[in-house]
């Protein structure tokens, strides 16, 4: 099937959004952001023009950000955006549907992220470096973020 073509941004902390307020990007500390840059996946796929784009994708919208969460699942932090559909470009949607879009890339606490990985089964490299860096309170204050050079993401903002 072909890959589903949205340009988006987000994240927030899904597990703890009913106990505590969503993490949200405009309040992160920069102090307290391990910052890593993701690589490439096998399924990746750039564009050199819209139209490019719009060829191979099976749908295309206008949408408005209502809401993102981040998780991490083994090493790797995705997000899953919350859209309003405001215009369909291509497609079997309607305006005022609602779709959700996951993307790789986003924000979990140390701690999320450590978890992560002892649940998964994966031994990381940087696993123990991050247990030293970082006291158990620390974990739970400080975030690791991947970043594939999007955009962070914002309520409200209009997103292709």
């Amino acid at each position: 099937m072909t890959v589903l073509c949205i340009l988006l941004v987000g994240c927030g902390n899904a597990e703890t959004a009913e106990t505590e307020e969503k993490m949200r990007f405009e309040n992160l500390d920069p102090a307290k952001v391990n910052m890593q840059y993701g690589g490439l996946k096998e399924w990746d796929r750039f564009y050199n023009s819209f139209y490019e784009q719009k060829e191979g994708s099976d749908l295309i919208v206008l949408g408005t950000v209502e809401d993102y969460s981040c998780f991490a699942e083994g090493i790797e932090i995705a997000t899953d955006i919350s859209l309003r559909v405001d215009d369909v470009l291509k497609g079997d949607m309607e305006a005022g549907e609602h779709i959700t879009v996951r993307k790789l890339g986003g924000a979990v606490t140390v701690e999320e992220y450590l978890q992560s990985m002892e649940d998964a089964g994966i031994t990381y490299w940087n696993a123990e470096e991050l247990k030293a860096e970082y006291s158990e309170e620390e974990r739970r204050e400080n975030y690791i973020q991947i970043s594939f050079c999007d955009l962070d993401p914002a309520i409200g903002q209009k997103s292709l």
